[in-house]
């Protein structure tokens, strides 16, 4: 496969259009919830909220229980019994990973034939190892955003909302609680920043009473 069509594969992936998913449905099987003494510990240690990572271009991330627990989309996805989310997630994350890696695979290719074009005075080697060097960069970066998720982040928090109430009818807990926000004792009225790694990179999560 050529470089050009290459490329041309890799923007259509990311400038494609979103997957059409009915984000109200959720259908959570609860097969794998973290049993604690109580109903509310145990609703605690399950309950889902979204954070908004702003390092790394920006995205969000799912994270589970009141320690904050990062958790990949797929699982998110898989929890909520949504498996068509999870597998256009994973298959999306999947070509970023193969496009990531093919810009090294360019990259040094780039180099090596640059350096023998220039080397042996041809002038072909050359331009294709130009070529090479200058997809690298734009490949990686098509590949880096292929491995975030493409739902919007207001639907992932009304998905994670729709688990948690039903979350709590599982527990027969009756009581309110705001969308996407775990409920663990007095909360702050302000926003929580904290850091967040990832195998992306670094940033800033923001949480709150949304």
């Amino acid at each position: 496969m050529g470089l050009p069509v290459l490329l041309m594969l890799a923007g259509a992936q990311l400038l494609g259009a979103r997957a059409a998913v009915a984000a109200e449905t959720v259908q959570p099987t609860f097969d794998n919830l973290e049993q604690k003494d109580t109903p509310q510990e145990t609703y605690g240690a399950n309950a889902f909220s979204i954070v908004s990572v702003t390092g790394g271009g920006g995205y969000w991330r799912p994270v589970r229980g009141i320690y904050r627990i990062s958790t990949e989309p797929d699982v998110f996805f898989r929890a909520l019994g949504r498996e068509d989310l999870a597998r256009h997630y994973s298959r999306r994350h999947g070509t970023g990973v193969l496009l990531r890696g093919l810009s090294y695979v360019a990259g040094l290719s780039g180099l090596g034939l640059l350096g023998w074009g220039l080397l042996e005075a041809k002038a072909i080697p050359a331009i294709a190892g130009l070529g090479l060097l200058v997809s690298w960069p734009v490949l990686d970066y098509v590949g880096s955003e292929l491995q975030k998720p493409d739902l919007p982040p207001e639907q992932a928090l009304d998905l994670a909302g729709r688990y948690n109430e039903a979350l709590r009818v599982k527990l027969g807990l009756s009581s309110p609680v705001d969308r996407g926000v775990i409920s663990a004792g007095p909360r702050p009225t302000g926003p929580i920043l904290m850091p967040l790694l990832s195998m992306v990179g670094a940033g800033i999560a923001v949480g709150g009473q949304f």
